[in-house]
């Protein structure tokens, strides 16, 4: 008898659609909307696709290389790793030349499965293009620390060039250990844009009337808590932030105001004298009361120079906006 009332159930409601929406479906659709802006997303590589034949040929052909017409997939890789990256053509080397490639970089050739002869010219190919693609380097803390800073700054410039990163956790590499942490960490604050959130309320008698940017400025909760867990030794490489906050537009100054609100990103750049990141510091030595709820005297100070910057840069952007619309 269960089966036939599902049966029945499913009838009708078949091309109807529910109005109650599941609060958990929700939370997991806004979640994988918003993941690339999630703490560890930030720093994974893209995926990218496999090349076509057609995208092979492409590379070669950019490089000035005009390939036959009807190759393999494997002789247009192997030309790529010849005129594009610069690797030797081992299928044209001597076997003698082969050998000691890999005696020299201490590679196993594996022999062919029920055969007693010695390894061929082509076994000694295979085994130096898998070598070439499994390639691993450990020795890194046998660099010169200028080159290992050079390291860091090439693998982080992925990430600067984002609009910001907001609430991101450590990179993998700087959790590695200790050493590479220390070195790595001042260059990822000194080299990133890192977005926070500011808050503003809602009333009219916080928003001015002659003021570009409103009223009472506070750092959302999530924001908060990203600061306050920076390390205190590394606030003073911070060097630019992105501040989005709610703002009201003048649309038409003659008359009267317009109670639209918009979401402004501005960004600002600081130094190592900037009244804010005095602000920042203290603020992350008083951390633990601030999270429990009480408003600490660096906290006021906090909010106190970001909205001088904000307002700033907001007026900055409001007279290059005018200066626009007047040439218009």
């Amino acid at each position: 008898m269960a089966p036939r009332i599902a049966k029945a159930r499913s009838k009708s409601t078949r091309g109807k659609v529910s109005t109650v929406a599941n609060p958990e479906l929700v939370k997991r659709h806004f979640e994988n909307r918003f993941k690339s802006d999630s703490l560890n997303s930030f720093w994974r590589f893209g995926g990218v696709a496999k090349p076509t034949i057609g995208d092979l040929r492409y590379q070669l052909l950019t490089v000035g290389h005009s390939p036959k017409s009807k190759l393999l997939r494997e002789d247009l890789e192997e030309q790529i790793r010849v005129h594009v990256h610069g690797q030797l053509a081992y299928r044209k080397s001597s076997k003698a030349d082969l050998m000691k490639f890999i005696s020299d970089r201490g590679l196993v050739v594996a022999e062919a499965s029920g055969t007693v002869n010695a390894p061929s010219k082509k076994q000694f190919a295979e085994t130096l293009v898998k070598a070439d693609k499994d390639r691993k380097f450990t020795r890194l803390f046998d660099l010169p620390p200028e080159l290992r800073l050079c390291i860091f700054d090439f693998h982080f410039a992925d990430f600067v060039r984002q609009r910001g990163l907001k609430s991101p956790s450590q990179p993998p590499l700087t959790l590695t250990c200790r050493t590479i942490r220390h070195c790595a960490l001042p260059l990822f604050f000194q080299q990133c844009k890192f977005s926070i959130d500011l808050s503003v309320s809602p009333s009219d008698a916080d928003w001015p009337e002659d003021a570009i940017v409103p009223g009472p400025l506070h750092l959302n909760p999530s924001s908060e808590t990203f600061l306050c867990h920076i390390p205190h030794r590394h606030l003073r490489h911070l060097r630019a932030l992105s501040v989005c906050y709610i703002d009201r537009h003048v649309r038409d100054r003659a008359a009267k105001y317009d109670a639209v609100y918009h979401t402004t990103r501005v960004d600002i750049k600081l130094d190592r004298t900037s009244p804010l990141l005095a602000a920042l510091r203290g603020h992350s030595r008083d951390c633990d009361r601030v999270v429990k709820g009480e408003l600490t005297a660096t906290m006021q100070e906090m909010n106190v120079e970001l909205r001088k910057l904000v307002q700033k840069a907001g007026e900055e952007w409001y007279q290059k906006a005018t200066d626009a619309t007047v040439r218009y």
